[in-house]
């Protein structure tokens, strides 16, 4: 059964500030093996190289946005877990997201709060996918 550790994620995000905050948010969850995208077509590459199972993505990025990412990574593979993260969480954003398949929203500014919320959302839906599956959980002492 894979532990936290095995679980890949990737976050793309264009500013590196934004990306370490979230990599931050996310150890607390024993999820350390995170790789990192400056803008969409680097995303998408990384994506077909590892197959992530957890992909946050920023709707505003350079080559390619994470609504155009969002639609290849869902063509590619339906069951991927995949976040929008953005401060820029219009209706139209929202409309796009969801017509293509997001599993999730995360508003910039993050919180530990926020980032709980879409933790218990990859719980559900990793457990929907395979009941053996192990929920994570937040640790005092990433």
């Amino acid at each position: 059964m894979p532990s936290a550790q095995d679980i890949r994620v990737l976050l793309a995000d264009d500013i590196s500030e934004m990306r370490s905050i979230l990599k931050k948010s996310l150890r607390p969850y024993g999820l350390v093996n995170v790789d990192e995208a400056n803008n969409g077509e680097d995303a998408l590459e990384k994506y077909k190289l590892h197959q992530h199972a957890l992909v946050m993505l920023d709707i505003n990025m350079p080559l390619k946005n994470g609504i155009e990412v969002l639609k290849e990574i869902k063509a590619m593979s339906p069951d991927t877990f995949v976040v929008m993260v953005s401060a820029d969480s219009t209706a139209e954003n929202l409309k796009n997201a969801l017509a293509n398949g997001v599993n999730g929203f995360l508003v910039k500014p993050y919180s530990s709060a926020k980032v709980d919320g879409i933790i218990k959302k990859l719980n559900q839906h990793r457990l929907a996918a395979n009941p053996a599956a192990v929920p994570l959980e937040a640790r005092s002492n990433p």
